[in-house]
């Protein structure tokens, strides 16, 4: 009779019998939904946020398996169907890093502006496929600003119905990361130019 193979390593057994890396994801989290709820008040005020609804709410959500990790997503505003125009999408992603993410409905964009104001930007990444839930920014489908020209992101812009942006930030820069995100949504913000 052969022997089971499913067995644990010493590594996973060490693991296992340890409390300490439930207790600290405990408080990763913990921490990362204060910030998140202050970053999601935050950007209730921006005065710049014109295609959004006035007064909207902002919805943290967190799961354990985006790609085997556990993560935590902040949407301003709330999304509450699949027909959105905006969304600016926060997320921490274990194990990997922060993104923001500006996700917004072309047919709500002038295309020749929008895609004259993002060309060439340097840490921002733009969708290539029509998968607005994919937030691997290190997958094949996305494309940094910095190597296309005005006519490519407008291309890019035709093909979709959706243009989605990207930047990521890594986890180390958790103590300063609100001020950054603010700093990279306005940024984006400023380059949109509704039809």
């Amino acid at each position: 009779m052969r022997k089971s193979a499913n067995k644990l390593t010493k590594h996973e057994c060490n693991y296992a019998s340890s409390t300490t890396y439930p207790q600290i994801k405990h408080e990763v989290m913990q921490k990362t939904n204060v910030l998140f709820n202050s970053l999601g008040q935050k950007l209730g005020q921006l005065e710049v946020l014109h295609p959004l609804p006035l007064n909207a709410n902002y919805k943290i959500s967190k799961g354990e398996n985006y790609q085997l990790m556990p993560y935590m997503v902040l949407d301003y505003p709330q999304l509450k169907d699949k027909a959105f125009k905006m969304v600016l999408r926060t997320m921490f992603w274990w194990g990997h890093h922060f993104s923001c993410q500006l996700i917004m409905q072309t047919a709500c964009i002038n295309l020749d502006a929008v895609a004259l104001n993002l060309a060439g930007l340097r840490k921002t990444s733009i969708l290539t496929d029509s998968d607005i839930w994919n937030h691997d920014a290190t997958s094949t489908n996305y494309t940094k600003l910095k190597h296309l020209n005005t006519e490519q992101v407008r291309q890019i812009l035709e093909q979709q119905p959706y243009l989605k942006l990207i930047s990521t930030h890594p986890i180390e820069t958790f103590n300063n990361f609100e001020e950054r995100a603010m700093k990279q949504y306005k940024k984006w913000m400023a380059g949109l130019e509704l039809a």
